[in-house]
């Protein structure tokens, strides 16, 4: 009797845990899905307009065919400001909320 409790306990154990990460695939797979269709709208990486260097903000520019899109993402608990340079030598400040992805048309 004791075998056969302790066979169902194991399998309570994998039913729960194996529906756990099941789950937890899906949803993996589902934000994976979601990013790449997201950036996929973006269109073409642009190296033509950059973002100066800062240690706590990253950038991602990327040009639609029309507009050049900046993805900051600022991971520190502060405010940040960032310098963005166009092409054609002109800069554009942009202040980065705490902990937030922004999208900036430059």
């Amino acid at each position: 009797m004791h075998n056969i409790l302790s066979i169902k306990r194991i399998s309570n154990f994998m039913h729960y845990y194996g529906m756990l990460i099941l789950v937890s695939v899906i949803a993996l797979f589902a934000t994976w899905y979601w990013m790449v269709n997201a950036l996929q709208t973006l269109q073409m990486h642009s190296a033509s307009a950059w973002m100066e260097i800062e240690q706590k903000v990253a950038a991602s520019i990327y040009d639609n065919g029309s507009d050049e899109i900046a993805l900051l993402w600022n991971a520190s608990n502060y405010t940040e400001e960032v310098t963005l340079h166009r092409a054609d030598g002109t800069t554009v400040q942009v202040t980065v909320a705490a902990r937030s992805f922004t999208s900036v048309v430059i």
